[in-house]
């Protein structure tokens, strides 16, 4: 890889970076944690967010996963002249660092996540991995946790309450067969979208959110296409690895697996790839459901239960003594 192979790949992201945290008045001074998964999102993340200058700590967070290569993502990060710090959320020296209740939290989430049985271990997975990346904000006294999502991210977010809405507004029970169908075959009406996110039915993440630990989070790949980087990732011939999650519902092909986002995430992908103009217009209505600081003004996810009981995945003596699923943020 040459040195003008490299800038050639980035450069549109440094612009794009750069334009959309001035948007926000983002500044990302200081050490910026980078939650690095191995996926191509946190590893082109880091190294864009390294070659704009940042003093970027990439932190992989090991759950255990038996086909999860924290070793071998470690080592790609190295190649790119990074310094990776391994959390290996199974040591027992990794544990000692967080204080006694994060400690029997920390227990209690893993031991879900070593058995979830038929549930969904999506939410219980991503507050682990936030949990840790706290810790490791704290002791290298970052004042940012940097995620790789990217714009395609954030219309999924938004678009998945839309789907949410029409189905949930059916009165039919959840069958995830029957969601995908309507996902992958309706037509998307701007204009009811519009009108939900402005009555705080539909909204995205945010590009700068609440806190992990003292950090901040922010997802300064907000305004790239996912198509983007993965063209970025092929030219700079950079090598990624899986999540090492057995509920990968794009690898097992099964929707009775999917949850709700992932099999939105895959209609907004054929959107972006197919229909551009359209995935401006979704993303113009991400906008609009953000405050001045980037941060979502609306919570939908919090209430969707009440207002669509129909819509639940799991029967509710299952989710009993589980801790409850995160904020969409």
């Amino acid at each position: 890889m040459t040195a003008a192979t490299e800038t050639i790949a980035l450069a549109p992201f440094f612009q794009r970076v750069l334009s959309g945290l001035e948007r926000y008045r983002i500044v990302l001074n200081g050490p910026v944690v980078v939650g690095l998964s191995g996926g191509k999102d946190s590893t082109l993340l880091s190294i864009t967010l390294d070659r704009l200058g940042c003093d970027v700590r990439p932190a992989i967070v090991d759950l255990g996963y038996k086909s999860f290569e924290a070793s071998e993502i470690a080592k790609t990060a190295k190649d790119w002249g990074l310094e990776p710090r391994i959390l290996d959320a199974t040591d027992a020296s990794t544990v000692q660092r967080l204080p006694h209740a994060g400690r029997e939290q920390l227990s209690r989430w893993m031991s879900f996540l070593a058995d979830p049985g038929e549930e969904t271990p999506c939410g219980i997975c991503s507050q682990t991995k936030r949990m840790l990346l706290g810790m490791h904000a704290l002791e290298s006294r970052a004042r940012w946790v940097a995620l790789g999502h990217h714009r395609t991210d954030l219309i999924t977010t938004l678009v998945k309450d839309y789907f949410v809405h029409v189905y949930g507004s059916s009165g039919q029970q959840y069958e995830a067969s029957r969601f995908m169908q309507l996902v992958e075959t309706a037509e998307i009406d701007l204009d009811l979208l519009r009108d939900l996110a402005k009555k705080g039915l539909a909204a995205t993440m945010g590009v700068f959110a609440g806190g992990v630990g003292r950090a901040r989070v922010v997802r300064p790949f907000y305004e790239v296409p996912e198509i983007d980087i993965v063209a970025a990732v092929q030219s700079l011939g950079l090598s990624t690895h899986g999540s090492g999650c057995s509920h990968d519902f794009f690898l097992s092909g099964d929707p009775a697996k999917g949850t709700k986002r992932e099999i939105v995430h895959a209609r907004t992908r054929q959107i972006e790839a197919t229909e551009r103009h359209l995935a401006d217009e979704l993303f113009a209505i991400c906008l609009s459901t953000l405050d001045g600081a980037g941060r979502s003004k609306h919570q939908p996810r919090r209430t969707r239960d009440q207002i669509y009981p129909n819509l639940q995945q799991r029967p509710q003596k299952q989710t009993a003594g589980l801790p409850p699923e995160p904020r969409e943020t």
